[in-house]
């Protein structure tokens, strides 16, 4: 993952917009954290998920297989003065047993860069307790957003980084199959639950957040950076002269219940 999101980090920890306070309610209460739960929050990222959940847990072990994204999850952690967090530079792959086993596992944003039938056979074989549960989190991408401000970025980030859809260092690959129907025919029972919200971008935000995505990282753009960022602005203003930019952003929650839990 790090070839993929290198150069991303600092952006992702700056720019990506929160998950929403009603579905980190429902991960709360649906696993039952009551503050003696232990976490495995894979591809942690910046710590987007197992940050927000510290107040509700007893321990975390946080994995992310790119240096960058794990510092800046650990400066995070730093300001929030909590110590029982154990960070593992690794992909999720490589997880097994011997990290010992958790309560339930989480993966924000990153199960479909996974080779999700090993990572959720894995997660029910080796790493849940029994009644534990695999949550994964995510959100639409602006790649396939219908707002017509959607269409004028996807025009210049095509101009600059190439038709295909980047991934890093090479092309992003559609997942065949939704993450439910991976997940239900390794015999989980399945949950989601779509939440929405509506958001506002300023120039500076949107730039931001795409310089976090994996199709249009300052890596990706290399020495277009310059020029992106010029013909983005021009574009975006020409198409609406506020310099905000609304859509309704769609998060999405499943709950994953391996069998016999």
């Amino acid at each position: 993952m790090r070839s993929i999101f290198q150069t991303a980090a600092s952006f992702y920890a700056d720019f990506r917009v929160p998950y929403p306070k009603e579905l980190m309610n429902q991960v709360v209460a649906e696993c039952g954290l009551d503050g003696r739960k232990r976490l495995l929050d894979l591809g942690c990222g910046t710590g987007e998920v197992f940050l927000r959940l510290l107040p509700h847990l007893s321990s975390v072990v946080a994995v992310d297989p790119d240096p960058d994204m794990l510092e800046h999850a650990k400066r995070k952690a730093a300001r929030l003065n909590s110590s029982d967090i154990r960070f593992v530079q690794a992909t999720a792959e490589e997880i097994d047993g011997t990290y010992g086993v958790f309560d339930f596992v989480t993966a924000g944003a990153s199960f479909h860069w996974m080779d999700r039938q090993l990572v959720a056979r894995t997660v029910a074989r080796d790493l849940l307790v029994p009644g534990g549960t695999l949550v994964i989190l995510g959100s639409t991408s602006l790649w396939h957003g219908e707002e017509p401000w959607h269409g004028v970025v996807r025009d210049v980030i095509r101009h600059w980084c190439g038709e295909n859809r980047r991934a890093g260092t090479g092309l992003f690959q559609t997942p065949g199959e939704p993450h439910q129907a991976v997940l239900e025919l390794l015999g989980y029972a399945v949950e989601e639950t779509m939440f929405e919200v509506d958001h506002e971008w300023s120039l500076k935000a949107l730039l931001g957040y795409l310089y976090s995505t994996s199709f249009a990282s300052p890596g990706v753009l290399a020495g277009n950076r310059v020029q992106f960022e010029a013909d983005l602005m021009a574009s975006l203003l020409a198409h609406d002269r506020s310099g905000q930019y609304c859509e309704t952003l769609r998060f999405h929650l499943i709950l994953a219940r391996p069998p016999g839990s």
